[in-house]
């Protein structure tokens, strides 16, 4: 058995944009921080980022297994998520089809047993945090808590917070709390700590440590499941060690809010003098790279 430092919610940037270096700078991060082996995780969030990503690369030493990428050079795997926004709050996917998205802004519980039916991991991010499922999942812990695979007990942005307005201060005590309370051994549903980060530099923050067989890389497939399977069976064990650095969270948060707002008062400025679409919108739902699979 080996240890194993993972990271799976990034977003690298606020906006969708991409750079062609971006997966290799990422890669660099990730073995310089978390070590040989690292796993780390590129979200989407109704766009396409990581289909950009891995397809404008120049990296020639790829090796793709479906729902993720595997970089030799690095010994980095990079696995696809999204972030989707359902009508009770946010759900975190990891091991997404490439090409694939999961439909936005239904019911919770349809989109939950949607991904599980596809083997995909369901992860309840920043649970009590603005557009979390902490709340959801409360109202009905016996029913609801599982459909999830995991459950993030700490998100880097979470410090973020104030005691009133809609950033809830200690949110990542409550999801921690909740969890060891009313969750751990009660159902299979992984401890996760994660950055949610939204820069480059927030990679390989907050991250999970879990003990993997030696040869694990060797049992991944196209099918992309036992990549799933692998890590949940990891996360689950008695041996997971989280990591957290709270400062590096709230700048992160703040750093966030901050390019969000200006991104959302760009598209307003845009819409308000020209018909033209602002170019910060998200990316259409279709996928138009030079593959599509």
């Amino acid at each position: 058995m080996r240890e194993v430092k993972i990271g799976l919610h990034n977003h690298f940037r606020t906006s969708s944009w991409v750079k062609e270096r971006d997966l290799e700078k990422a890669a660099k991060i990730a073995r310089e921080r978390l070590g040989p082996g690292a796993v780390i995780g590129l979200v989407n969030f109704s766009d396409f980022r990581y289909e950009q990503t891995i397809e404008r690369s120049p990296l020639k030493n790829k090796v793709d297994l479906g729902n993720a990428v595997y970089l030799p050079d690095y010994d980095v795997l990079v696995i696809k998520g999204q972030e989707i926004p359902t009508n009770q709050g946010h759900l975190l996917a990891m091991g997404v089809r490439h090409g694939w998205a999961i439909t936005e802004h239904e019911d919770a519980e349809t989109t939950l047993r949607r991904i599980k039916g596809l083997g995909i991991l369901a992860i309840a991010d920043h649970p009590f945090y603005h557009e979390g499922l902490g709340q959801f999942i409360s109202d009905d812990i016996k029913a609801r808590a599982p459909l999830f695979d995991g459950f993030e007990v700490y998100n880097g942005e979470a410090e973020f917070g104030f005691s009133r307005g809609p950033l809830p201060k200690d949110a990542n005590r409550k999801a921690s709390d909740f969890y060891f309370n009313e969750i751990y051994k009660k159902y299979p549903v992984f401890a996760l700590s994660s950055s949610d980060g939204h820069s480059f530099g927030e990679i390989g923050n907050n991250p999970t440590t879990i003990k993997m067989p030696d040869n694990y890389r060797e049992s991944f497939t196209r099918e992309g499941r036992s990549i799933t399977d692998t890590l949940k069976k990891g996360l689950l064990s008695e041996e997971v060690l989280f990591e957290s650095q709270s400062l590096g969270g709230y700048l992160g948060g703040a750093k966030h809010v901050l390019e969000l707002a200006a991104i959302i008062g760009n598209e307003k400025i845009a819409k308000s003098i020209s018909n033209v679409p602002s170019p910060f919108r998200y990316l259409d739902r279709k996928f138009h790279g030079t593959s599509n699979r």
